[in-house]
């Protein structure tokens, strides 16, 4: 069984699966959160790890500083 998310309507594919493990942790040099959790489902070979990225991008329009909010999502296999 394959768990591959590349548009929001993909995220139903997560029914089923059971988080055994959950982390949190800064990537990018302590400023990016990212939370992962090690999913696995009973008709699935291996486990995987699915990450949640968070990212800030940053900009100003005239006198106003504008922050956006973004994430990512990225499965790969436990091996």
């Amino acid at each position: 069984m394959e768990l591959i998310i590349n548009k929001v309507e993909d995220l139903e594919k997560l029914k089923g699966w059971t988080i055994k493990e959950a982390s949190f942790s800064l990537a990018a040099g302590g400023v990016d959160p990212v939370i992962t959790f090690k999913l696995e489902h009973p008709a699935a070979a291996v486990p995987v790890l699915f990450a949640v990225k968070a990212f800030p991008t940053f900009g100003r329009s005239g006198n106003i500083a504008l922050v956006n909010a973004s994430f990512n999502l990225h499965t790969e296999d436990v091996r």
